[in-house]
C-alpha cells in the first residue's frame, strides 16, 4: 500500500531577529515547559556520554546559556571536550561572543535553507 505523505507547513511571522536576546533567558523560561529542567537533566547525565575528545554541540544555542553551562562543567577536565554553538540568528551568536568571551567556544551562524523534503517509503 502506497502512502502519500503531503506536509504543508507555513512559517509564523517571529523570529528571534534583533534585540530579541536582551530577554531571551526570561522569555524561553517562562514560554517553554520544563525548559530549565530539561538542561539540568542534561548536564546531569552529560557525564555518562561524553568521551575523550568529545564534541558538544548546541544547535539553537540562542544566548549560549546551555552552552556555557556545559562548559562550566566539562571545560576543565581530562576529556579534552570541545564546544560548538551554532544558530542562525546573527545577534543571538554576537550576544553570546560578548556573554562568554572567556571560554574557549566555537560559535558559528548557520545559514538555513528552504528545501522541500519528500517521503519515500
Amino acid at each position: 500500500m502506497k502512502k502519500n505523505y503531503k506536509i504543508n507547513k507555513k512559517n509564523a511571522n517571529w523570529n528571534f531577529k534583533g534585540k530579541v536576546y536582551k530577554n531571551f533567558d526570561e522569555h524561553v523560561n517562562k514560554s517553554v515547559p520544563l525548559y530549565q529542567e530539561t538542561h539540568e537533566l542534561f548536564l546531569k547525565i552529560s557525564d555518562f556520554f561524553l568521551q575523550e575528545n568529545s564534541k558538544i554541540v548546541d544547535i539553537g544555542c540562542s544566548t549560549g546559556k546551555f552552552i556555557n553551562n556545559m562548559y562550566k562543567k566539562h571545560g576543565n577536565n581530562e576529556k579534552k571536550i570541545s564546544f560548538v554553538g551554532i544558530d542562525n540568528v546573527k545577534e543571538m551568536i554576537e550576544f553570546c561572543k560578548k556573554k562568554i568571551q572567556k571560554i574557549k567556544l566555537t560559535l558559528k551562524i548557520l545559514i538555513l535553507i528552504n528545501i522541500n523534503l519528500k517521503i519515500v517509503q
